[in-house]
C-alpha cells in the first residue's frame, strides 16, 4: 500500500450513490483520505469547515448544482 500523499482529504460531491461508490473506491485505493457530500449545498459546507486539497464535483445536483458549488469555491 502506498502512503497518503496529502494529511487533507478530497472532498468528493456526488449525487449519484453507485458514482459515489466507485469514485471513492478509486481515490481509496490510491490512499487518498475522501469525504462525500450528496449535493452541493452539502459540499459547500463541508468545505467551509474543512482543508481540502482537492473537490471533485457533479454539475447536475440537487439543492446547490456543481457549477454554482465551483463558483463558490473559487471566490
Amino acid at each position: 500500500m502506498r502512503a497518503p500523499h496529502t494529511d487533507a482529504p478530497i472532498l468528493l460531491v456526488e449525487d449519484e450513490p453507485e458514482q459515489l461508490e466507485l469514485l471513492s473506491l478509486f481515490l481509496e485505493i490510491d490512499a487518498y483520505q475522501v469525504d462525500v457530500a450528496s449535493n452541493g449545498q452539502q459540499g459547500w459546507d463541508m468545505f467551509c469547515d474543512g482543508l481540502y486539497q482537492l473537490v471533485v464535483t457533479n454539475q447536475a445536483m440537487p439543492i446547490m448544482n456543481g457549477e454554482k458549488l465551483t463558483a463558490e469555491v473559487e471566490k
